[in-house]
């Protein structure tokens, strides 16, 4: 999306951060998430690797889906 659009991440955090505060999940993983991409937005200001940043990015919700289903249980 990034590279055929030609977003750069910090639009692509600031949309998805805006998506998560509309889906159904639990207030401290939503807390946790939403934490976690202002200090990725708050890196790519400082101008950051966009590379490490993604990998931030795919790692926030990682961490996400793993509590989601440990909430689950």
């Amino acid at each position: 999306m990034k590279t055929k659009k030609g977003l750069a991440l910090v639009d692509i955090v600031r949309e998805v951060t805006m998506f998560v505060f509309k889906i159904k999940m639990p207030s401290d993983v939503r807390v946790r998430l939403i934490n976690d991409l202002a200090d990725i937005e708050y890196r790519l200001s400082f101008g950051c690797n966009d590379k490490l940043q993604l990998g931030s990015l795919i790692s926030t919700f990682t961490k996400a889906r793993s509590a989601l289903v440990a909430a689950a249980k």
